[in-house]
């Protein structure tokens, strides 16, 4: 799985720029235009692959969990616990409830 989050886009760019591929004859037959766009969708695969990182995945990835996600589990918790620390007081238990609502 492609790290896109490291792709060296500036030298993508490049490359793409400097890619030579001839444009489809006037009058494509459909055998010659699915030739033609198969070169070309290979040299554009190509060239990603050689500048951008695989990711390692393992069994315990978990590629969906996000910094946002982070910060919103922390600012979730720190707010349960002062509301139970402060059992008594109603406003920490509400903002207990708005945390964990925009956590979950």
């Amino acid at each position: 799985m492609p790290n896109w989050a490291l792709t060296d886009w500036p030298q993508v760019d490049e490359a793409l720029k400097s890619m030579r591929v001839p444009p489809p004859s006037p009058v494509p037959t459909s055998y010659s235009l699915g030739v033609w766009f198969d070169t070309k969708l290979n040299k554009i695969t190509a060239t990603l692959a050689l500048h951008t990182p695989l990711k390692f995945v393992t069994h315990w990835s978990q590629p969906w969990w996000t910094t946002t996600l982070s910060a919103l589990r922390k600012a979730y918790n720190s707010s349960l616990r002062a509301s139970k620390r402060e059992c008594h007081d109603s406003s920490l238990l509400m903002s207990a409830r708005a945390a964990r609502s925009s956590y979950l």
